[in-house]
Order: C-alpha cells, then structure tokens, then sequence
C-alpha cells in the first residue's frame, strides 16, 4: 500500500509522443472544437533556475515536418533556449552525458518546456507573524521549496510576534502556513495561520487570523472489490503543495469516507482529493486527483479513470511509435512513452527517448533527429533490440474551460517534471493511467 502513497507523491511520467498531420488544425481533445490557427512565436526550453541541476543539453528545434530550425546547447549558467515556430513542430532536448532524449511533439508558440525543475539559489529568509496567547511553539511552513518543512520557534508568555527564520527560500512569492501550539509533542492546542500569495523578500511579514483545525471529509467513490487503494488530500495555495495527508481505504463496498484534520477553509487554499487505484483483474495503476476551493469536503471518483493501456509497439522504418488501450471511460487527451536501445554494439549503453503527444490517433511517427555532436542519435532502421515502453496517458477535465486551449496545451510542459501534481484553473480533474 506504501507504493500507492508513493505513487500518488511522485507521479510524474516516462514519454510519450503523437501527432497528427501536419496541416492539422488542433482540437481540443474533450469536445473536438477546432483551435483557433496560431500564428509563429517563440518556443522556450528552460532548465530550472539552479545551474547545479541544469546538465549539459543540446536542445534540437525542428517544424512539423521535421526540419530542423535550430539546434542550441543550453548547461551551467545556460538556463534555456529559444527559436521561432509555427503550430505543430518538435522540441528534442538531449543530455550527451546521460544517452537521454525528450521530445515534446506538437509544440505551440508559447510554450516554455521543461525536463528539470529544482531550486534556484538559496537565500535567508526571516518572517514574522503574530502569536496567539497561551501557545508558545510556532512552525513554519511554505511551498518555496520541494518538500513540506522549514523553521521552528519557541517564545516567551506576552510575546506579540514570533520570528521564524529560513535559509532555504528561492522564490519570488509563495504561500505560507505557520502552526502553534501549546505541546510540539502533539495532543494539545494547535491553530494556524494561512497567508495566501506573499511576495518573499529578506523580512516577510505575516498577517492574519489562526484557526482552529477542522475535521474534513474526504469521499471516495466508485470502487470495485478487485482494487488496492489510497486516498489523499492536498492542500495547495497558488504556489504549490502546503500539506498532505491520507490513508488506505477499504474497497469492500463501492463508497468509502475518511475523516482527516486539516487547516480551516481560507479563501486562495485548494484541496486536491487524489486517489491511486491499482486493479488486480486487469494489472493496471491508476491515479484520479480532483481539486477545487477547500471547503472542508472533498470527494474523488474512482468511475472517472480513463480507458487503460493495453498494447504498444515502434515500427522502426517509420520511426512511428503505436499503442492502444482497452475498457471502460473516456479516451485519454494526451500521452508519453518511451522506446531505448543499444549503441556500440551488443555490449554497448542504451539509449533511451522519451516522447510525449497528442493521444487522438494511438500513433506518432517521431521525427528524423540530426547529428549532433557527430553522433546519430535516431533509432536503428532495422528495429533490432528496441525496447517499447507502454505509455502512460492522461486526460484533464476542467470545469471553466479556456477557450482556444487544448488540454495537452495545459499538461504539455509539465509531463516530464511534475505533472501529477499541478493543477489547471479552479477547480477540475486529472487522470493519469499507466
């Protein structure tokens, strides 16, 4: 059951591509409505903005026909790469020292693409907020960094304000919660306070009310008796995550409900209701994650997984990489795979290319990669020992949508890093199936 909890805090993804046409006009993959024609703009590759965690890559730009427009190698202090496109081309990063490659198929003017995201430089950080009589312990907690966690702080009875100091702080604005209590051992008198969207700067000070811890209901439905599942609710400010919490539930009967203590309902505070499902009858994992404003119920419905990976294959001749998928529910907006083989020989090191894409037509021919650094870095034509990965695929449900913005626009950027965990607009739905 851990893996399942695991699942649901790493899923992220391993490549996938599929495009249609070149002339294709694209659609949204919910309701089939043509997009609007775009016209020729920047396309953005971006590391993060910590050089540490920027390899060397040679970013490979190429139109919806696979020429190429530009090949630039970002790295170090290089932190990303840009080029002029029309709808529909490619973006392929490589990372020489690693044999790695991730193209991003269908790429729109716009778009900034990403395959790292860490830190940027770290930078002291000491915020004030006020007390509440009669608890004297403060923790501070933010979503600045990876990780829920920061600084601690004991003060003196009277005391009107507490500082909390952190040396780990590396954005321009993040949403903080900072926790009291009369016992840090836990089972005493706990409140927080919730500030929503705050810029960070060397002296951050917090304003608002503490609040009482509620009860908050998570409901869960939809289940089978053939299912493993966990279930868990986030919650996030515009930033990112603030805290988790969850547990496995009984999928005896079809309805399941727990009850997790959570902060009070603030207004800007997401609660993400995530469910990770794996299927014994048919060997498949599952993730739905359904969010809007926390109000103190949530509710996340296992029915609304999508069609399920069955088969895959790459003819290499054609450099097209095929899948397909079975059962119940909706087809999937877009996915990602991978395909790897061997270069040098029997003996020699893998190669591995990471593809995501459009999923309307099962299939994607991947695009004739260039030399670089005097290597050929396209699969064997003869397809010999080429591994096929199966896809993972994901549909996204909004319930505001944006008109003119395809729902692989929104996940497209994000499918190698973290997808799993972002949320689009107010309030929707993610389900990822692999």
């Amino acid at each position: 059951m851990r893996n399942l909890a695991f699942l649901l805090a790493t899923i992220g993804a391993c490549g996938g591509a599929d495009n249609g046409p070149a002339d294709a006009i694209p659609t949204d993959a919910s309701t089939d409505t043509p997009v609007d024609a775009r016209a020729a703009g920047p396309v953005t590759y971006a590391c993060s903005t910590g050089g540490a965690h920027c390899p060397v890559t040679d970013v490979v730009f190429q139109d919806a026909a696979g020429a190429v427009i530009a090949i630039e190698t970002i790295g170090g202090d290089l932190l990303s790469a840009t080029a002029i496109m029309a709808p529909g081309g490619y973006v392929t990063a490589i990372e020489p020292s690693m044999l790695l490659m991730y193209t991003f198929s269908d790429v729109q003017p716009g778009d900034v693409l990403y395959v790292h995201l860490g830190p940027g430089p770290f930078r002291p950080v000491s915020v004030t907020a006020p007390t509440v009589p009669g608890l004297n312990s403060y923790s501070l907690g933010h979503n600045c960094r990876d990780g829920i966690g920061g600084a601690s702080a004991d003060v003196a009875s009277g005391t009107a304000t507490v500082t909390l100091n952190d040396d780990y702080l590396d954005c321009d604005r993040a949403d903080f919660i900072v926790g009291a209590t009369d016992s840090p051992a836990g089972g005493g008198t706990n409140r927080s306070l919730v500030a929503i969207d705050v810029p960070v700067s060397p002296t951050v000070t917090l304003t608002g009310t503490y609040r009482a811890p509620i009860d908050s209901t998570l409901t869960i439905t939809g289940l089978g008796p053939a299912f493993d599942a966990w279930a868990g609710l986030d919650l996030s400010g515009p930033h990112g995550l603030l805290t988790r919490d969850g547990a496995t539930i009984d999928t005896a009967a079809t309805t399941a409900q727990l009850t997790l203590p959570t902060v009070a309902p603030t207004p800007g505070l997401i609660a993400v209701a995530a469910l990770a499902i794996t299927d014994s009858a048919t060997q498949g994992q599952g993730v739905v994650r359904r969010w809007g404003p926390h109000t103190g119920a949530a509710t996340v419905d296992a029915s609304h997984r999508h069609r399920r990976i069955d088969t895959s294959s790459y003819d290499a001749p054609t450099r097209t990489y095929r899948w397909t998928d079975v059962g119940p529910g909706a087809s999937p907006d877009f996915f990602s795979a991978a395909i790897a083989w061997s270069i040098g020989g029997p003996t020699g090191t893998n190669v591995t290319w990471l593809f995501t894409a459009p999923a309307g037509s099962h299939a994607v021919a991947l695009p004739p990669l260039p030399r670089v650094r005097d290597i050929d870095w396209s699969p064997p034509i003869a397809g010999v020992d080429i591994s096929v990965g199966r896809p993972a695929s994901y549909r996204i449900t909004l319930d505001a949508p944006t008109p003119g913005q395809t729902h692989y626009d929104l996940g497209r950027p994000w499918v190698f890093v973290d997808l799993g965990s972002r949320t689009f607009g107010p309030a929707g739905e993610l389900s990822i199936e692999m």
